[in-house]
């Protein structure tokens, strides 16, 4: 039923620090690595959500679960720790939606992965976007450089949300005075519309 069932929301909170590893940085100096976009912006969305379902949590029929995970720079440690506990078989996590990186949208684009991994994902996200008007790329591939893969490779419905790449990826300029606040706000209320959805039925 319903009530024995989880769906995940998750971002992670680790970055790269002083440049441990895989900066992309060519300075020698030693410079922190700030990380607004990778993954503040992520973190800042999970924390929106959290807010907003524990105010509805008498109309939700399924567990909503909000997930930061730490050591996804090193290898997606965190949430493949996660999957592989006896916590993950508990739950019985039906959905999981991911946000790294949504802090920059540009030109209206967004790029949803894992679309492939349930075909609930795609009328869903194409419905509720009516509404935001982002130019997707939907991408079927569920594994990719982030914690939904955990998910993906245990045969969770996986989708990843994503604004896109750009010049301070992985550099100590990935700073907060450059993000896309509206746009952030913009994905994270699809977000929230398709968790609302795949809750209600």
């Amino acid at each position: 039923s319903a009530g024995d069932e989880a769906i995940v929301i998750g971002a992670h909170y680790d970055h790269l620090g002083y440049g441990t590893y895989g900066s992309l940085y060519a300075g020698t100096d030693k410079q922190i690595h700030h990380g607004a976009d990778d993954n503040a912006s992520g973190v800042a969305g999970a924390l929106e959500l959290a807010q907003k379902f524990a105010s509805q949590k008498e109309s939700i029929k399924r567990d909503i679960v909000f997930m930061l995970f730490s050591g996804e720079e090193a290898g997606l440690l965190g949430s493949n720790f996660f999957t592989k506990s006896s916590k993950f078989k508990e739950m019985n996590v039906v959905a999981m939606l991911n946000m790294d990186m949504i802090g920059r949208v540009k030109n209206e684009q967004l790029v949803i992965y894992g679309i492939g991994s349930s075909p609930m994902w795609e009328p869903v996200i194409k419905n509720y976007n009516t509404n935001y008007n982002f130019d997707i790329t939907y991408t079927k591939a569920g594994f990719g450089r982030s914690d939904h893969s955990s998910f993906y490779t245990n045969n969770v419905p996986a989708v990843h949300f994503f604004s896109g790449s750009h010049e301070d990826y992985h550099r100590p300029s990935d700073t907060y005075e450059k993000l896309d606040y509206s746009g952030q706000e913009r994905i994270v209320k699809l977000v929230y519309d398709v968790t609302s959805e795949i809750d209600a039925e």
